[in-house]
């Protein structure tokens, strides 16, 4: 009898927990395993409490598997043929303006501050040369002062490392250097 008095008070104290922890429906497990539910109104300690039929808790179903696939199928690509691209047919030198005198061409190198008269030597071979007349005088303070050696009659062979192999790219060179000589000469 002391026992049986003892399992209901402590299903009592574990019901009273269950409400007073603001949990009206919950179950509470006593320590014979059963489970008690949690009464609405108190019972009061003279009678007795049944024990609630065991319930059996099931896991909800799995939900449906979806798997994602195209409307359309992928594209399939043709296989093109690689783009080439060729030189423009008009060279540097030409579009300039510089005229064919033999084995060597004549015209003027450009900047945006002035034009300076050039001439290349031997342009059709591997290694053409380049001069240039006119200089401005911020070339002795330029860091390729020593790229261009004095010719006589104010004509000054510049020289490259590495060689321009071809006009065009020997005469972008010799524009760029007078261009910031004469950027540096503004300031």
């Amino acid at each position: 009898m002391v026992t049986a008095l003892l399992w209901l008070l402590a299903c009592v104290i574990c019901a009273l927990a269950a409400y007073l922890a603001g949990y009206r429906n919950a179950k509470a497990e006593c320590r014979t395993g059963e489970q008690v539910a949690s009464p609405s109104p108190l019972p009061r300690p003279d009678t007795a409490v049944p024990p609630a039929p065991s319930v059996q808790m099931t896991p909800p179903p799995a939900a449906p598997r979806v798997v994602a696939r195209p409307a359309f199928p992928a594209p399939v690509r043709e296989r093109r043929e690689p783009l080439v691209v060729r030189p423009h047919p008009v060279t540097l030198w030409q579009d300039r303006g510089w005229q064919v005198h033999g084995r060597s061409l004549r015209g003027y190198y450009r900047t945006s501050r002035g034009a300076f008269p050039g001439r290349i030597e031997d342009y059709r071979g591997a290694f053409p040369s380049f001069y240039i007349s006119q200089v401005p005088a911020g070339l002795y303070n330029h860091p390729h002062a020593a790229c261009s050696q004095p010719q006589g009659d104010g004509w000054y062979y510049v020289h490259f490392a590495p060689r321009p192999k071809d006009p065009d790219s020997g005469i972008r060179r010799i524009e760029k250097i007078m261009q910031e000589i004469l950027d540096e000469e503004m300031i």
